[in-house]
């Protein structure tokens, strides 16, 4: 699922970085404006493969090896 998310985001994070660009271009701000950026994505993305790891304990709990 987090593939799919990330594919779909793909203009997202190029309209993330194309701010990030003009931020660079008219303030001289060289990492400020890309870090907002990478957390920007990473939140979503750390968010949905936290879910996911809870639904996959739930839900599939029964397939673990027990030793």
């Amino acid at each position: 699922m987090l593939h799919g998310s990330v594919v779909a985001s793909v203009i997202t994070i190029q309209d993330f970085l194309g701010v990030g660009r003009i931020m660079n271009t008219r303030y001289y701000l060289a990492y400020e404006d890309f870090l907002t950026a990478a957390a920007l994505y990473m939140a979503p993305a750390f968010t949905t493969v936290f879910i996911f790891r809870q639904l996959e304990k739930r839900y599939l709990g029964y397939l673990k090896v027990s030793r």
